[in-house]
């Protein structure tokens, strides 16, 4: 069973970003590259410990460490391109069956979203501006929860008002005449 890197590389727009940077080199040449910088890295960890050089081999041990955040970074951002091709596609393609006339711009817009949050949470792998982006999300997410509530408790309020109104006909009154008396519970 073969891989394909270089295909899932495509669809994902890996291999479009990799491009974009100005390396001449696919994806796979990429990844190679970055496992054969990961070897030696270890070596030379091992190198200055033989040396005795502890300050260095430590600040090395501290990177190698970190590198498994960045792959872990790097697969997020891979998967966060590939549900946002997919969506941006479904979008697209259901807002041009409806009959809208934004559809490429709906699905832009989705597939922009969705490669955000990819690119939020890949940065927070990383632990780069955890303080930062964790205080942007709360605030982002508090702001809609807030509008949610806000739209919950009007619409309920809403509600009682229509549910305490009720439509009579007494004997006396013509037929259909509105009354404000609150039903009893």
């Amino acid at each position: 069973m073969a891989v394909k890197f270089n295909e899932l590389a495509q669809r994902a727009g890996l291999a479009g970003f990799v491009q974009s940077m100005g390396m001449q080199m696919d994806s796979v040449v990429m990844v190679g590259a970055v496992v054969r910088w990961f070897v030696r890295l270890i070596a030379l960890v091992v190198a200055f410990d033989a040396l005795g050089l502890p300050a260095v081999s430590e600040v090395l041990r501290q990177v190698l460490l970190w590198l498994p955040n960045v792959v872990v970074a790097m697969v997020i951002l891979v998967v966060a391109g590939l549900a946002a091709n997919a969506l941006g596609k479904l979008v697209r393609g259901t807002a041009s069956e409806s009959g809208l006339r934004n559809a490429d711009l709906l699905g832009r817009i989705a597939t922009a979203l969705v490669m955000g949050f990819g690119v939020i949470v890949a940065i927070g792998q990383l632990g780069i501006a955890t303080l930062f982006v964790d205080a942007l999300f709360v605030r982002w997410s508090a702001r809609w929860r807030w509008r949610w509530a806000w739209r919950s408790a009007s619409a309920r309020a809403t509600r009682r008002r229509r549910s305490s109104v009720s439509w009579t006909a007494s004997a006396g009154s013509s037929a259909g005449r509105r009354s404000t008396r609150r039903p009893r519970t």
